[in-house]
């Protein structure tokens, strides 16, 4: 029916091996098979084993077959497995945005899968990018993440550092950040009920304190 060729140079039948094979391997070289018949054969195996390892190697088989978007949604299920298979299904969502993503609302819908389960990983679709559309702006970004703050509430923060260090981008992002900083310490004066940061012994008052006073001093030189 099909076989896959995996990284390590074993060949796997699927019509005759475990799928957990594949799984282990994670990646799939090569493809030697008919794609209707293949694909049927994997969603029946999928609907009677109901295992992740199923629905990752359909996953792998429509992306060696360039059908980005079958493939997005197969990872993103996949994203609320194990934790192994989680952080394959971010890597491999996030690989496939960075080659097929040239619509906002693509990119912006299965981001916040990512970011819904792996915050620090979700965020390198913004920042480690350089296939990002430019139609896509930072404000853009930072709006969107801003609505986000239900599954974490520093990504704004986290992008805005990131632009921050940036020597292209316009400095309003720079004071931007700083005033979140100050709205930090000013969230955690009026959660410990003080008035300064003298007062304060909160700790996160004390970080983002240090952090607003390193990024003027920065700013001035």
């Amino acid at each position: 029916l099909c076989v896959f060729q995996a990284e390590d140079g074993i060949r796997v039948s699927v019509a005759s091996r475990g799928l957990g094979d594949v799984y282990k391997r994670q990646t799939i070289d090569t493809f030697k098979c008919n794609y209707k018949e293949t694909e049927a054969y994997l969603k029946e195996r999928l609907e009677k084993d109901q295992i992740f390892s199923a629905r990752i190697t359909l996953a792998l088989f429509y992306d060696k077959f360039k059908n980005a978007i079958e493939s997005l949604e197969a990872w993103k299920i996949i994203t609320q497995g194990p934790k192994d298979a989680m952080e394959l299904a971010c890597k491999e969502t996030i690989k496939l945005l960075q080659s097929y993503g040239s619509d906002k609302k693509m990119i912006f819908d299965y981001a916040q899968t990512i970011l819904s389960v792996n915050p620090e990983e979700g965020l390198k679709i913004f920042i480690s990018n350089p296939s990002l559309p430019k139609f896509i702006s930072e404000d853009d970004i930072i709006a969107y993440l801003e609505s986000l703050h239900r599954y974490e509430d520093k990504l704004k923060e986290r992008y805005l550092e990131h632009l921050a260090k940036r020597t292209d981008i316009d400095k309003r992002f720079s004071t931007m950040l700083a005033l979140e900083y100050v709205n930090w310490i000013k969230t955690g004066l009026v959660k410990q009920g003080v008035k300064s940061v003298a007062e304060s012994t909160n700790p996160n008052v004390k970080k983002y304190r240090e952090k607003l006073n390193y990024m003027i001093a920065t700013m001035e030189n």
